[in-house]
Parts: structure tokens; sequence; C-alpha cells
């Protein structure tokens, strides 16, 4: 089953203490933001973008198509984010990524879009393999859940899934890289480098 009545979401509610600097704003070697680069592969798989957390008037001003949502519960992490996209009404399914992933690739995604379109979707490489929560597939009936975890005092997603029916999409080796999340100065340089090279080639 494809899964078609679905919005791409990015969440950029984190405060980016290893960074030391607003990630979704930091411009890589092409001269797009890591917030542009993010959001491509959402548009060409979903069409339709909303940002969940961080401030309104960054770079995000810069999408008149894009809706941004303010975090219910500012400093939530993020499954407050996935608590505020899930409340919003907006879709009854989410296709979910951190704005600190600049790697990711429509063939990846639409990895995501295929099963039913009420469960959760997640990457896993092998069974023993730690969960992937971003990019994922979060349908819109799961809200009640997540507000229950959040009023337990639980804050991880690995805890909020737990219990939870999950559709685990196997993903190779050799595309693992793509699902990188861009946390420390020395990532962010080091993919800006790679980038480079990859425009001299």
């Amino acid at each position: 089953m494809q899964i078609r009545d679905c919005i791409g979401a990015i969440l950029s509610g984190g405060e980016s203490r290893r960074m030391g600097a607003f990630k979704a704003d930091l411009v890589m070697a092409d001269g797009q933001t890591m917030l542009a680069h993010t959001m491509a592969p959402l548009r060409e798989v979903c069409g339709r973008i909303v940002i969940v957390g961080g401030p309104a008037g960054a770079c995000m001003g810069c999408y008149d198509d894009v809706t941004h949502l303010a975090d219910r519960r500012p400093g939530g992490g993020p499954l407050g984010g996935v608590e505020t996209l899930l409340a919003s009404g907006l879709a009854n399914g989410y296709l979910v990524a951190a704005c600190d992933q600049p790697l990711l690739t429509p063939e990846i995604l639409r990895l995501l879009m295929e099963g039913d379109p009420d469960l959760l979707h997640f990457f896993r490489q092998r069974e023993q393999d730690r969960l992937d929560p971003f990019p994922g597939y979060f349908p819109a009936g799961l809200c009640v859940a997540a507000e229950r975890a959040r009023a337990a005092g639980i804050s991880s997603m690995h805890g909020f899934i737990a219990g939870i029916s999950t559709v685990w999409i196997p993903l190779p080796d050799a595309l693992r890289h793509h699902l990188q999340s861009v946390n420390t100065p020395a990532a962010f340089a080091q993919i800006n480098v790679a980038a480079s090279d990859g425009e001299a080639d």
C-alpha cells in the first residue's frame, strides 16, 4: 500500500548545544542552508512542508508555502515536536526528518511510504540495531499516545514507541550514511568537505 495523504515535516526545535549555532540556518558548501537540503527531498515526496519548533523569524521565513508550528512544550525534545505535529490536525500522516539531516534522498524517504498508513514506519538495519527515529513516518492517530507519553514523563522516542505496532524498514549498509545527523562543527565541516569534493569531480 502506498501512503498518499502525507505532509513532510522537519523538527527544528533543538537547542543545538553541541553545534553552538542554530543548525537549520547553517550554510553548506553550495550556498544552501542545511534546512534547504533537508527540505528538498521531502518536497519531492510529499509536496507540502511543515516546520516544527525553532525561531519563526529565521531562514524559515524565506518559504512562503511552509507552515511553521511553535512547540506546544518548548524544550520537550524530539518527542515534544512529534506531539505538536500530531496534534496539529494538518494531515492523516507525517513523514518526519530532523533539520540536521541534509543527506536524505527522495529514494530513501519513499521507502518509508510503503505499508499500512496507520502504523509507524522506521528504518532499522538489523534486528539488534538501535532505533533510527528520523526520518520516520508517523500516523496522526498516535496523537493521544504521544500526549499520554509526555504526561507520563516519557521524553525519549524509544520510550514512546514501546508497545506500539511498528513497520521496520530494512536499509542497506551502503545507504546508512544518508541518515546521518549533523550535530557538531566537526561533522558539519566533514560534510561540507565531502560536498565540495563531489562538486569538483
